[in-house]
This record gives structure tokens, C-alpha cells and sequence, in this order.
């Protein structure tokens, strides 16, 4: 049995892994020492919900994420939440020792990485087309008469210039964006239990 204690903010207090079971808790200050002292006596107290690992499908660990992911059940999941590195890659490790799993390591390519800054951009502009169509319309007069989505009618109503600056504001951090997702490293670690 091995086992992590964690009293910093924003992360799980407590991780136990037996070899047949995963526990993740929270306890309170008084109830954290009662625990500590069965842990010590090799003993899992009462109270704790176990992720048995029979129901465990898959659990991940993305090196740039402060948590691991456990996959268990139909479709569910846990968050094991650890801000330190060293820590997370100790509980992975741990549970990479059980038998009967496949150990796979996917470092991301840069469309992988980038995929959510460019379906923004693609979204931003469809939208920048339609309301600097309809402010040319707007301001030419050349609306014609009939009932138009109030969405529409909001963005022509920006004016082209206003349109434009604003597309060329948010490019631009869209852009930023971009650089530096596409400049850090996204190694993710998964575990296949068979």
C-alpha cells in the first residue's frame, strides 16, 4: 500500500493506492490525523470511496495539466489533483507497477495543440464576414426591407471600422495564443488497464 498526503490548497488531500483499489479524499483537518495514524498501522480507513480496479479503464496523465485523470465505469471520471510534478509523476508511476496494463507515451503535434486557437479563428472570422458584410449594408443603405436575426443586426450595427479593428484585435491574440501553445511541450502519459 503506498500512500500521498497533500495539505496545500488545490490539491486532493489524500491519494491511497492498495494495488486492488484507488482512493481519493478530502477530510478535514481532525479527521486527516485519524487517518494518517491508521495509514500508518498499514490499515485504509473507514469512510473512504474506492475506485476498485477492476472498474479502471484508463488513467492519464498530461504533463501539462496539474491533475491525473482516472477513466472508470461506463464514462466516468476522477480528477486526482496533484500540483507538483514530482509528486503526480510518483502516484503514475506507482500505478504503472500494476500488472495486466499497457504503458503508452504520445508526445501532441502542433495541429493537436492547436486545434482550439484555430476553430477560433475559423469562428471569428465566419463572424467577421458576416457582420462586416451586413455594416456595408448598413451604412451604403442597401439593407433590404424584412426581418433579419437580431445577432446580425448587432454586428452590422458596429460599423465597418469598429468591425475591423476589432477582428485585428482579437487575430492578434488569438495569435499569441497560438505561439505559445504551439512553443510548449504536451507529453501525455496514459495507462491501459486490459
Amino acid at each position: 500500500m503506498k500512500y500521498w498526503i497533500n495539505e496545500l490548497p488545490g490539491n486532493d488531500k489524500l491519494v491511497i493506492w492498495d494495488g486492488d483499489n484507488l482512493y481519493k479524499a478530502n477530510p478535514k483537518e481532525h479527521k486527516l490525523r485519524e487517518i494518517k495514524y491508521s495509514l500508518e498501522k498499514n490499515e485504509i480507513p473507514d469512510g473512504l470511496f474506492p475506485i476498485f480496479k477492476s472498474q479502471i479503464k484508463l488513467i492519464e496523465m498530461d504533463e501539462s495539466k496539474k491533475y491525473i485523470c482516472v477513466y472508470f465505469g461506463v464514462d466516468s471520471y476522477e480528477h486526482i489533483r496533484v500540483t507538483n510534478a514530482e509528486i503526480k509523476e510518483e502516484i503514475f508511476e506507482e500505478l504503472a507497477k500494476t500488472e495486466n496494463i499497457s504503458k503508452n507515451v504520445k508526445k501532441l503535434t502542433l495541429s493537436e495543440k492547436t486545434k482550439i486557437q484555430r476553430r477560433a479563428f475559423v469562428v471569428l472570422t465566419i463572424f467577421f464576414l458576416i457582420g462586416f458584410l451586413f455594416s456595408i449594408m448598413i451604412e451604403t443603405g442597401g439593407l433590404p426591407d424584412g426581418s433579419y436575426p437580431a445577432i446580425l443586426l448587432f454586428l452590422g450595427g458596429f460599423g465597418m471600422l469598429n468591425i475591423i479593428l476589432f477582428y485585428l484585435l482579437v487575430v492578434v491574440i488569438i495569435g499569441i495564443k497560438y505561439y505559445l501553445v504551439s512553443k510548449t511541450k504536451r507529453i501525455i502519459n496514459t495507462i491501459k488497464f486490459n
